[in-house]
């Protein structure tokens, strides 16, 4: 298996080019995705701002260069259009929308291809968000956490959370509820969230199955809870949009 940075994977995508002041005169490792670069290879000094603050994200650390696949993800121009995006091999794709985010988590595509989340306004992901190899446990790169996804629980997971919202919603008044959850948030800034409410543990006493089914949701990932804000809410299923490069030339 031949491997890829992220970055150079996200590049090429897109249908873009590499950002650089020189060619590599010798081999090395890039500061930012710690990936190896070949004599002759696109490269600039790395000399960062002021405001940079992700010492501790690079993977290079104590290299004095990073590849141009790196520099040309970390443009204002590039983040702000690709915040929240899939890329493989087939380009870069819109991952905002509920029905985007459960589309790629169901039916991610085959590798190398990463999934990032950007949680603020302009955040640099791309060069140290992980490249997934798999389609049945992968990693999200939301923010500065990183999330794991293992797809056949999460869409048993899924299962059991909207039986459980069934259930919750038993002799309620108004709307049945989407969920079971006290708070589901996709910002994953909510104290309360991925608590299933109380009356189930206490219907669970007397229904095996409520309980059965509590087993499962309890056992999800951090990452699985995440991916639950949007597959219980997405109301389509469909390839999501291309971004293309002429969003971002």
């Amino acid at each position: 298996m031949s491997l890829i940075s992220p970055s150079r994977l996200t590049i090429e995508a897109a249908g873009l080019s590499p950002v650089s002041t020189h060619k590599a005169a010798h081999a090395g490792i890039c500061a930012m995705c710690g990936y190896p670069y070949q004599a002759g290879d696109p490269v600039l000094a790395f000399r960062p701002e002021s405001s940079f603050t992700d010492y501790g994200a690079l993977r290079g650390q104590g290299n004095k260069a990073i590849d141009g696949w790196c520099a040309a993800t970390w443009t204002r121009e590039f983040t702000q259009t690709h915040g929240k995006a899939v890329v493989s091999r087939q380009g870069v794709f819109k991952a905002a929308s509920n029905n985007d985010i459960a589309w790629w988590l169901l039916n991610p595509p085959e590798g190398p291809w990463l999934f990032v989340q950007m949680d603020q306004q302009v955040q640099h992901l791309f060069w140290r968000a992980p490249v997934n190899y798999s389609r049945d446990v992968f990693f999200i790169q939301y923010g500065e956490a990183r999330l794991t996804v293992r797809r056949e629980n999460l869409a048993r997971g899924a299962d059991a959370a909207r039986r459980l919202a069934i259930v919750a919603s038993e002799g309620r008044k108004g709307a049945a509820l989407k969920h079971p959850f006290v708070r589901l948030a996709r910002e994953l800034d909510e104290p309360l969230h991925g608590l299933l409410r109380p009356n189930l543990y206490k219907i669970a006493n007397d229904r095996v199955e409520v309980g059965a089914d509590i087993d499962i949701v309890a056992g999800l990932t951090s990452g699985e809870l995440w991916g639950l804000t949007a597959v219980l809410y997405a109301t389509e299923s469909a390839v999501p949009e291309r971004k293309l490069p002429e969003l971002v030339a």
